[in-house]
């Protein structure tokens, strides 16, 4: 792993605290259910604390941001609104969809640190919290769906390959 692997990480990881930045915003601009908003509302706060960090990594580290940034404020504020739209259920199936992903993803790079990198002890720590509050609104996600149906579980499939995509392309564009 070198110089630039570690950008790579920082660049993704931008990418996609900025994806979930936006599918909250999708979610709480029409998001009826009170209890459901202020799940999401607590989820978006800690989604924005580390999208702070990664920004300030990314200027400190003269890490360029992914050139996709407009296709992926779309697709998440896209996929947001219309899983708010669909209820409480459908909302939270895309958040556990998503952080079922990232936290695969940020475990792969945690232990691709540990292994090639451990001088960059801050960013494992790092990566380290924020897996586990991704992990904890994954948790909270699946507690809504106690009546698992066949378009809920497509949605979160079609969402999960999505976030795989623009994780595979973020990486290097």
């Amino acid at each position: 792993m070198c110089k630039n692997d570690i950008h790579e990480i920082i660049r993704v990881d931008h990418a996609g605290e900025l994806g979930a930045k936006w599918i909250y915003e999708g979610q709480l601009r029409w998001m009826k259910n009170t209890a459901t908003r202020e799940e999401i509302q607590h989820m978006y706060h800690q989604e924005k604390v580390h999208l702070d960090y990664f920004e300030s990594l990314m200027q400190a580290r003269h890490v360029r941001p992914t050139i996709l940034m407009p296709v992926w404020k779309w697709m998440a504020r896209t996929a947001g609104a219309i899983s708010a739209m669909l209820g409480p259920e459908t909302a939270m199936a895309c958040t556990e969809a998503v952080e079922d992903v990232i936290d695969v993803h940020y475990l792969d790079q945690i232990n691709n640190l540990e292994a090639e990198h451990p001088e960059e002890a801050d960013l494992i720590e790092t990566l380290k919290k924020f897996r586990e509050d991704e992990c904890n609104h994954r948790d909270t996600a699946a507690e809504y769906d106690q009546n698992p149906i066949l378009i809920r579980q497509i949605f979160k499939r079609a969402i999960k390959i999505g976030v795989h995509t623009a994780i595979t392309l973020s990486k290097r564009i």
